[in-house]
Parts: structure tokens; C-alpha cells; sequence
């Protein structure tokens, strides 16, 4: 019979440190994984394929509300929009502000890349309301 071993200080070093390492590991994965590019030197941008088109809605058309909303998506590497957020508001409680975000929610890109990857990237789009 084999007698059992007693763990030593030089034992539970070993064990802090490979934890530590998977730990270090893990977290430099989540950060690549979820790092989102703004466009700039070094970053193709992401490439609409396709666009709806926001609606007016009938409450801003009575009211005669113009003008633009600026709204910002995150372009993931699938090429979906994703934390759709208005920027810049016209009027929120006449429904502009949500008709801009649902047709920026619809849109799909081809996705921005960094030396060839596909990453995810930070978009800006303004929608012009105008009554004609």
C-alpha cells in the first residue's frame, strides 16, 4: 500500500499559480473576444448590405417634426447591429426616435475588419426626417 501525500508550500504555489494563469488566460480571451473597434487608421469600415428605411410616424407627420436622429450600433462580426442607442433625439415621445432605432436594428453589414479579421466595430448613422 502507498502512503498518501502530504502537500506541500512548493505544492500549493504550483496550484496558485496555474489558477492564476487559467485566470490571466481566461480574462485576455473575454477582453479580445469582446473588444469593439471604432473606425479609424488600421480598421476597414463595416459595409451596409442591407437597409430599411425608418418610417415617419403619423403623431411627428401631424405634428410637423423634422429633422435628424443620429443613432449608434455596435456591427458585430456576423455583421448584425447590436446596443442600438439613440445619439441625437428629435422628439421621443413622437416615435421618431424609435422608428431610427427598429430600422437601424434591421440593417446588416458586412462586417468592419482589422488585418483581414472581422471585428466588431462602432457605427453612427443619422436618419433625416423631412416632411416634402
Amino acid at each position: 500500500m502507498r502512503a498518501a501525500h502530504t502537500p506541500t508550500a512548493a505544492d500549493a504555489v504550483m496550484v496558485a499559480m496555474s489558477i492564476g494563469a487559467l485566470v490571466l488566460a481566461t480574462a485576455m480571451y473575454w477582453r479580445a473576444a469582446t473588444h469593439v473597434y471604432d473606425l479609424g487608421p488600421g480598421v476597414t469600415p463595416p459595409v451596409p448590405l442591407a437597409r430599411l428605411t425608418p418610417q415617419y410616424t403619423m403623431a411627428a407627420r401631424q405634428a410637423k417634426i423634422q429633422g435628424t436622429v443620429r443613432v449608434r450600433c455596435v456591427v458585430v462580426k456576423s455583421g448584425v447591429c447590436r446596443d442600438v442607442t439613440v445619439i441625437q433625439s428629435v422628439d421621443p415621445s413622437l416615435g421618431l426616435d424609435g422608428a431610427a432605432v427598429q430600422a437601424l436594428s434591421a440593417w446588416r453589414f458586412k462586417p468592419a475588419r482589422v488585418e483581414g479579421k472581422a471585428v466588431a466595430s462602432r457605427v453612427f448613422v443619422d436618419f433625416a426626417f423631412a416632411l416634402r
